[in-house]
C-alpha cells in the first residue's frame, strides 16, 4: 500500500467526519470548559452528529479529561423540537457519559451567552 502524507490524511478526514464550527474554552482557577459550537439553519440533528464528531476527536487526543463539555446548537430558524433532534440529542448524550462526566447539548434560537458563574446558558 502507498503511505498517505499526513496534510492527504487530514483531508480524507475533513471528507469522512465533518465537525462543528467553533471552540471556546472557558479557564478559571476552579474550572475549565470547553463549549463546542455548531452554528445551523434547521438540521439540529446534524449538528449534533458534527458536535459529536469533534467532540470525540478531542476526548481521543486527550483534551477533555475531567472537563466540563457542552455542545452548543444555535440556528439561524427556531426548528420544531422534533423526535429526530431528542432521539439525536439522547443517542449522543449516552454515549459520551461514559467518557465525560460532564457533557450535555444546548440548543438556542440566533444567539447564546454562557454564564460561567452559575454554569448556565442564557
Amino acid at each position: 500500500s502507498t503511505p498517505i502524507k499526513s496534510s492527504a490524511a487530514s483531508d480524507v478526514y475533513k471528507r469522512q467526519h465533518r465537525k462543528c464550527d467553533y471552540l471556546f474554552v472557558y479557564t478559571s482557577p476552579l474550572s475549565c470548559v470547553y463549549i463546542f459550537v455548531e452554528l445551523k439553519g434547521t438540521d439540529i440533528a446534524h449538528a449534533i452528529t458534527q458536535i459529536g464528531n469533534t467532540v470525540n476527536l478531542f476526548y481521543n487526543q486527550g483534551y477533555l479529561k475531567d472537563k466540563k463539555v457542552i455542545g452548543a446548537i444555535v440556528s439561524s430558524r427556531h426548528p420544531s423540537n422534533d423526535g429526530t433532534y431528542r432521539k439525536a440529542k439522547q443517542t449522543l448524550e449516552k454515549s459520551l457519559s461514559s467518557k465525560i462526566k460532564s457533557f450535555r447539548i444546548e440548543k438556542k434560537n440566533k444567539e447564546m451567552t454562557y454564564d460561567p458563574i452559575n454554569d448556565k446558558v442564557i
